[in-house]
């Protein structure tokens, strides 16, 4: 254990720069923040200091600024022993650490600012003392408290419970309990639950002394909602619950689901197709094919849509079961024969957008590429929209962003670039890059973003992986990159569910993070080749991922 007047409450400084760090997430902050956090720290105080009556004859401030100016006044720092009266009066007249802060930077004190010279001294006593250590993450540099200092600084402020924790103890009381909380401590009792727990936090009283202001039967109770043992004397009650807070025994781990990937039926047309086959349909009647397919059939139209497209099913099976008024309806809105038995009509809708020919906008490509983002999730805003502009489907948004996707790889990666073979079942390009790897990517636009990698594309990139697997470029095969507007949260999950026969990595990018990179590459190096394989790993590849490539 580190020896606890080496940070007792030394200089005021001293004391702000352990505060900020031990509040950080895992206690660090990377170097270059540092200063500025003490500093806003130290000005947060000072504002709030009018807060702190010291003439209040109930907490006895007066008493306390009284000793506090007297020790500080000799030496202008506090030796140990100083540091420890200090700490016993506190503890005595039940002045919390927050308080004693505001009474360092009250007005009248003034004992709490910051000074550049006071920093770096302090950084550097910490620093040399082993309290505070240097740590490398991702290429950044963090200030950070080992593990034996925060023990010790939890001692030492008399802190039983990390923030987080104390938060979910308070928050499993009921209003009445903590409404009585409140008003034990002689606080306001009015607002929702949430108003109540916020005010029982800020106010920093201790874990044990919140639950020992209870009586035994109510202690009781809580430990029956939280699931332990109600046996025991009431101290032992109260160590039981701050036990069970402070080991985190409340989070309650929950494996991911296993995804199981159901009988898919072989598709007739592509996905942008189905979608713009479907879009013939009303919400009603869309809700109304979704509800026979034992389907989820609520949401926007748009959503149905999209579900529809890349439900399991194939476009006759979901055909089948659509009223036949309703196949009558799309196919007079398109000009095809409405009479005739439903089978008929419906394979007269599959052939025609079968045969239909989808064509790339007249945009030209650098165009498009100002709209990157706006392509990936569909939005036919970007185009003209005058009474003779060009008809825009879904399919052709799609065109338009694989065709962006390609120019980005090809003319500002200066990457080789093989694209999808009309009528046939191929990724959306193959990337060649100098060393001969490979890899395959697809673009993927959604009209409701995030994107969810649905089962019928799961197996289609497991397909198109296998594939080469039984080629002699499988050894050159270095893995599948996916292109869309977002992600959903469990999209590793979803990776992981696509069971590669392949040992090669599958890696989801962001439109925006591609395009801001590709501008920022173009800018820096204009007739260089990116090194693709050094951004491709499994999982999600943000632009941090690909900013280290420029180093």
């Amino acid at each position: 254990m580190i020896c606890t007047h080496a940070f007792s409450f030394g200089t005021a400084c001293n004391h702000t720069i352990l505060e900020v760090l031990f509040d950080a997430p895992d206690h660090r902050v990377k170097i270059e923040d540092l200063k500025l956090l003490v500093t806003k720290k130290i000005a947060e105080y000072q504002k709030n200091s009018n807060e702190i009556n010291l003439e209040d004859p109930n907490k006895k401030y007066r008493l306390y600024t009284a000793v506090l100016n007297a020790a500080w006044d000799y030496e202008g720092d506090l030796l140990p022993a100083e540091a420890n009266i200090l700490r016993v009066l506190r503890n005595e007249l039940s002045i919390s650490k927050k308080e004693h802060q505001y009474m360092m930077a009250h007005p009248q004190i003034k004992r709490l600012f910051f000074d550049d010279e006071m920093y770096r001294y302090e950084l550097e006593y910490l620093s040399r003392e082993g309290i505070i250590l240097v740590y490398k993450l991702d290429n950044d540099d963090y200030f950070i408290l080992s593990d034996e200092t925060v023990d010790s600084l939890k001692e030492l402020w008399g802190i039983e419970l990390e923030h987080d924790q104390f938060i979910r103890l308070v928050d499993k009381f009921d209003n009445f309990e903590l409404s009585e909380i409140l008003k034990n401590f002689n606080l306001p009792i009015s607002g929702n639950h949430e108003n109540k727990v916020n005010r029982i936090i800020l106010e920093e009283i201790k874990p044990s002394e919140i639950l020992y202001s209870l009586p035994s039967s109510q202690l009781s109770s809580y430990l029956k909602r939280i699931d332990i043992s109600q046996s025991g004397k009431k101290e032992e009650k109260i160590l039981k619950i701050i036990d069970h807070f402070k080991n985190s025994r409340d989070i309650v781990t929950i494996p991911p689901v296993k995804i199981i990937d159901l009988d898919i039926e072989d598709k007739k047309l592509s996905e942008e197709k189905r979608i713009d086959l479907f879009s013939n349909l009303t919400t009603q009647q869309l809700s109304n094919v979704l509800g026979k397919l034992n389907l989820l059939k609520s949401g926007q139209k748009d959503i149905l849509i999209y579900r529809l497209a890349n439900c399991q099913y194939n476009e006759i099976t979901i055909l089948n079961v659509t009223k036949l008024d309703d196949i009558k309806s799309t196919s007079r809105k398109l000009e095809l024969q409405v009479s005739g038995t439903k089978t008929n009509l419906i394979n007269d809708l599959i052939r025609y957008y079968s045969d239909l020919i989808i064509k790339e906008s007249k945009l030209p490509t650098k165009e498009l590429a100002n709209y990157y983002i706006e392509l990936s999730c569909q939005d036919a805003r970007i185009y003209p929209q005058a009474d003779n502009s060009e008809v825009i489907s879904t399919a052709s948004i799609a065109l338009d962003f694989e065709r962006v996707t390609k120019y980005l790889f090809k003319n500002v990666f200066k990457l080789e670039i093989k694209t999808q073979r009309f009528g046939k079942e191929d990724p959306d390009g193959i990337i060649k890059d100098d060393e001969g790897n490979l890899f395959f990517y697809e673009c993927k636009t959604v009209l409701n973003p995030p994107y969810k990698m649905p089962i019928a594309h799961r197996l289609q990139i497991r397909n198109y992986i296998e594939k080469i697997s039984k080629t002699k470029d499988k050894e050159n095969f270095k893995g599948y990159i996916i292109i869309s507007h977002s992600f959903s949260d469990n999209i590793m999950n979803k990776i992981e569910a696509v069971n590669s026969p392949l040992d090669a990595p599958i890696c989801v990018i962001e439109a925006r993070d591609l395009a801001a990179f590709a501008k920022k590459w173009e800018t820096n190096f204009p007739i260089d080749t990116f090194p693709i394989k050094q951004i491709v790993k499994n999982g999600i590849v943000t632009l941090k991922d690909f900013d280290q490539a420029l180093h």
